[in-house]
């Protein structure tokens, strides 16, 4: 694995949504079909559990943790345990996930659960010409196979529309191959068109944050976004932190705007600066787009941050287990999601670059 070789690139990169990898160029993607991938060169073959949290380990002194968040290792692959799961859990079709579930309020089907899977790989750097193996599994060879499920199977409902979308706009971000554009393309094309007149994708806050999350990711890689839609989203990303600050519509907000400025922004860094990560909690969702938005509104060393780290360092960092992570015994749905969670919120540590530290 690769992953520390390209935080160079991470910090040139304003706004980076996930940690890009040197862009790997594709000596087959010129004019290659987007139907079929390349298959990964020969493979290269490639113990400790946390302990729980204590009231110190969740920041009670808002100090900067001595270490920040670390997926534990799988013992057999050296992976991140999630990362070694999931390996392990897909489907014989590529995909990850079975029956839709209900978890944490959203409806998770298929589709988000294997783009969830492929975001947390993208995030620990691995793309579809990864040659590591676990387990028997060449990890460019999963990734292939996923997004060729992706390109097979289109979302029903805009939440995976939202996942779906991003998950191409990172495969194509951290590698530049040609097989991925036209995917990128037309999974902005989907969300602009299911982007409703108030600037939200039905006015669901999760929906329309992944959505934002995809259109940086795009605008990112090359894609224009019109501004009346990015303003759109992002007005009412801002109403709804002068209301009620939410993670998911903090981290939307700050990476639209590019603005950690006024009362609104106050507000959401002091809500979720009051509540920082605890096992107790078991709300994913908010550690991960919390962790997004503490990162962007108080910076990688500022002390809210900190704190926060000291919380996640006790919850995702001391309560994952060496073998199957945060998913327990179960192979289903809400298994995939809680795995590929807790896995992608431990990379924000070092995957993103902070929207405020480069020209916008």
């Amino acid at each position: 694995m690769r992953r520390l070789s390209a935080l160079a690139v991470a910090v040139l990169l304003a706004g980076v949504l996930v940690w890009r990898m040197r862009r790997e160029e594709d000596p087959s993607a010129d004019g290659a079909s987007s139907a079929s991938l390349p298959a990964p060169e020969t493979p290269k073959p490639l113990e400790t559990t946390g302990s729980g949290p204590t009231e110190a380990g969740n920041g009670g002194d808002g100090s900067v943790p001595e270490r920040e968040p670390t997926p534990v290792a799988d013992r057999k692959t050296g992976l991140p345990a999630a990362l070694a799961w999931l390996l392990r859990s897909r489907n014989a079709d590529g995909s990850w996930g079975g029956e839709a579930e209900m978890f944490e309020g959203a409806m998770y089907t298929k589709h988000s659960a294997t783009s969830l899977a492929l975001l947390a790989l993208f995030g620990a750097g691995y793309t579809h010409l990864s040659r590591e193996e676990s387990e028997g599994t060449v990890v460019g060879k999963a990734i292939k196979e996923a997004l060729q499920w992706l390109a097979a199977n289109k979302p029903e409902t805009p939440f995976d529309a939202a996942l779906v979308s991003l998950a191409w706009g990172e495969a194509w971000g951290m590698t530049n191959s040609a097989l991925f554009k036209e995917h990128v393309e037309g999974g902005l094309k989907t969300l602009l068109e299911l982007q409703t007149p108030d600037g939200s994708w039905g006015g669901d806050a999760r929906t329309s944050s992944w959505a934002a999350m995809a259109l940086k990711s795009a605008e990112i890689s090359g894609l224009e976004v019109p501004k009346e839609a990015r303003d759109a989203a992002s007005a009412w990303f801002a109403a709804r932190l002068e209301a009620d600050p939410r993670a998911e519509d903090a981290v939307a907000w700050v990476l639209l705007a590019t603005d950690r400025t006024g009362a609104a922004a106050d507000r959401a860094k002091a809500a979720l600066g009051a509540r920082p990560p605890n096992w107790s909690q078991q709300d994913f969702g908010y550690w991960y787009h919390g962790s997004m938005a503490m990162f962007q509104l108080d910076g990688p060393s500022g002390p809210l941050f900190s704190r926060w780290g000291e919380g996640l360092k006790a919850t995702l960092g001391g309560f994952q287990d060496a073998r199957v992570g945060w998913a327990g015994e179960g192979r289903g749905t809400a298994d995939v999601v809680k795995n590929s969670m807790g896995q992608l919120t431990l990379e924000v540590f070092y995957r993103y670059a902070s929207v405020f530290g480069a020209k916008k």
